[in-house]
């Protein structure tokens, strides 16, 4: 009786974990996300006009091994509203996998961290600050204990600027 009893269990377990577990078609963003109200944004320079949509990378690694700490912060550039959309792009590329495209926290690849990634539109939720140059050094140096690492390395100090603006001007007024 025991025997049969650990094989529905077992069965049923199985099943549960094929259903949580099973691969959905890859969807694009605009089916995952409905877009949002249109705003009217300012056009980006002419550098910038050949840059393609927008898309979250999927493309990541966890840190391992990470020298969490401080750093150096330079000097930010004028903000503007290009450097926005410019940040806009690099959000959605590296960040946007954790933290949502929508910067809400709810992001596909943040699913399964403890604690879960910080809603960006919430400036309370900020450990370190919500102005751009805490925003800068978080994002260059991470934050020990949770699961945003340091891209320093990874991210130029020029789109580290951008995707700081880009997160103030999604802030509460």
């Amino acid at each position: 009786m025991k025997i049969r009893e650990f094989i529905l269990v077992f069965s049923v377990v199985a099943m549960v974990a094929l259903l949580l577990f099973k691969n959905e078609p890859d969807r694009s963003i605009s089916e995952t996300n409905p877009p949002a109200k249109k705003t009217a944004e300012p056009s980006l320079p002419a550098a910038f006009s050949e840059m393609p949509n927008p898309q979250v990378s999927t493309d990541f690694e966890f840190a391992t091994d990470c020298d969490f700490g401080t750093g150096e912060v330079p000097e930010p550039p004028e903000k503007t509203d290009g450097l926005v959309l410019v940040g806009k792009q690099a959000y959605l590329k590296n960040c946007a996998l954790c933290h949502g495209v929508e910067l809400d926290g709810t992001g596909d690849g943040g699913r399964s961290l403890i604690p879960p990634p910080t809603n960006l539109r919430l400036s309370q939720n900020f450990k370190y600050g919500y102005d751009p140059r805490s925003i800068y050094k978080t994002t260059a140096y991470g934050i020990e204990g949770t699961g945003m690492a340091p891209w320093d390395d990874i991210i130029t100090p020029n789109d580290m600027w951008a995707i700081a603006f880009y997160i103030e001007s999604h802030q509460p007024r």
